[in-house]
């Protein structure tokens, strides 16, 4: 099945003539756009108009808070939240009635985590030799089990 929201995407999918970074850094612009493809997606595909979908990313949403928070994130991740819109949206009617008001970016996933994140979700903050090189990204949805981490 295709879905018309991703065609802004498509030409961005590593292919022979478009292949991945070898930088080892985030791919910020396609991470970002990918993201932004699954959030029009969830919201349209929940019965919303892609019209009342709010674009502010998830830097402008909490700027400062982000500012202050600069020291623990790659340059990489901070583009990356520059460009990614804000997965913390109004609650809505549901489509369905079994399904919260609270919009969720994915069926397993809240949505990305805000500045303060690292300080709820820091189980794996301390890993060996590895202390702060891990972020979790995307929250997860809490109804579904008790795995705390989400999307590292």
């Amino acid at each position: 099945m295709r879905f018309s929201v991703f065609d802004d995407v498509r030409d961005q999918l590593v292919s022979d003539n478009n292949p991945a970074r070898v930088e080892g850094d985030l791919d910020y612009e396609r991470c970002a756009a990918l993201h932004n493809a699954i959030l029009k997606h969830g919201w349209t595909a929940s019965g919303h108009s892609i019209d009342e979908l709010p674009l502010t990313t998830c830097w402008e949403a909490n700027e400062q808070e982000w500012e202050n928070n600069t020291d623990r994130l790659h340059p990489s991740m901070i583009e990356f939240l520059k460009r990614a819109y804000n997965t913390e949206l109004p609650d809505t009617e549901p489509l369905y009635n079994f399904q919260s008001k609270g919009y969720k970016f994915f069926y397993f996933l809240d949505g990305l985590v805000g500045p303060q994140g690292h300080e709820y979700y820091a189980l794996l903050d301390d890993i060996g030799d590895y202390a702060g090189h891990y972020m979790t990204l995307y929250t997860p949805n809490d109804r579904l089990g008790s795995h705390a981490q989400g999307l590292m």
